[in-house]
């Protein structure tokens, strides 16, 4: 129905932070566009926004969020629309920091200690998951500037942040195969949209939807669901380890073997 919101994928991302976080990156890349680059006589392909941006982005958010009681139940969200992603966390800026001071590359963190554990807890890629020098706002800024694209654009209120990337025009891009020409077309407050929720409580059960594919397809393998529940392989299997623990699902093969899958007991 016109005015309707259509939702095209709808993730939640809960685990440890560094997972969930990745988790985040990977299911909003999956529902941006890639562009082909010409680079000599060779060609590579990249998404449309600056991964590390968006990824800069969420760690942010996660880390700068408000855990108050107040708080409780709200999440940590990455919207994809077809002209922008918007990344928003509970609570606004903290101790000082304003729009017109939040690129001067200091920290300001209502979560110091959180901070300090993040800054040493490895992340799944290579690196610590989240510096905190002051610079993710500046790096987000260069970034952008880089690929040609426009500033992102912080918004502010109370009881809120966000960090809005504004994509590049559709006729500049190649399609991936998740999103068809046809979700493009049209004035759709959202054609193309994933919801992650990071720190909040979780809406949707992550184990009753691999149950659900499983029970649909048969047995499947860790990477399976990954691909189509938007997590992680490490995500998934750890989801998989509780489900055999519980008794709800089976595997088929070895902890060890390439053949391994999980089915209904």
């Amino acid at each position: 129905m016109p005015g309707m919101l259509r939702f095209l994928d709808r993730v939640l991302c809960d685990g440890p932070l560094p997972t969930a976080i990745e988790d985040a990156v990977h299911a909003t890349v999956r529902n941006l566009r890639t562009i082909s680059v010409v680079n000599g006589v060779g060609r590579r392909d990249e998404c449309e926004l600056p991964v590390e941006a968006l990824r800069e982005a969420i760690a942010n958010a996660v880390v700068h969020r408000e855990y108050h009681p107040y708080f409780t139940g709200q999440s940590v969200s990455v919207d994809v629309f077809s002209d922008r992603v918007v990344v928003r966390n509970p609570g606004g800026l903290w101790s000082g920091k304003t729009l017109e001071n939040i690129a001067d590359g200091t920290s300001r963190c209502r979560n110091a200690i959180l901070m300090q554990l993040m800054e040493s807890v490895p992340a799944p890629v290579a690196g610590p998951t989240i510096k905190g020098q002051g610079s993710g706002v500046e790096l987000m800024i260069r970034l952008m500037r880089e690929r040609g694209l426009p500033e992102p654009e912080f918004r502010v209120s109370a009881n809120q942040f966000a960090v809005v990337f504004h994509r590049p025009a559709k006729a500049d891009w190649r399609l991936t195969s998740r999103v068809r020409q046809d979700d493009l077309a049209g004035d759709d407050p959202i054609v193309s949209a994933s919801f992650v929720g990071i720190g909040g409580k979780p809406g949707v059960s992550r184990e009753v939807a691999f149950l659900s594919i499983i029970t649909r397809q048969g047995a499947c393998s860790a990477r399976e669901l990954a691909e189509q529940t938007g997590v992680s392989v490490e995500t998934a299997r750890r989801t998989l380890r509780s489900l055999v623990k519980q008794g709800k699902v089976a595997p088929t093969d070895t902890t060890n073997s390439r053949n391994r899958r999980y089915r209904l007991p």
